[in-house]
């Protein structure tokens, strides 16, 4: 769910956001085991690589990193907040 939010952010060329999200994917993936279903893994597959592309490596290290200091409800919030304020600008 919250690579699909990191989707939607980078659709919107909010690639910083894109990483916030993709990085506390990566945490509670890390930390549920959870494995990605296929259509998670199309969402991977093509929108990961242009969030990275959109980025310095730098840029990319440090928001990843805010992200994985997300739980899962404060992601879930995040991604919320933040992609309704995409929506309405």
């Amino acid at each position: 769910m919250l690579e699909t939010a990191a989707a939607w952010a980078a659709m919107k060329s909010r690639f910083v956001l894109a990483a916030e999200l993709w990085g506390a994917a990566e945490r509670i993936r890390d930390k549920t085991l959870d494995r990605p279903r296929p259509w998670e893994r199309a969402v991977q597959k093509t929108w990961l690589p242009s969030i990275a592309a959109a980025l310095s490596p730098d840029e990319l290290l440090v928001a990843r990193a805010r992200g994985r200091r997300l739980d899962l409800t404060g992601a879930l919030d995040f991604a919320v907040r933040e992609l309704r304020l995409t929506d309405v600008i």
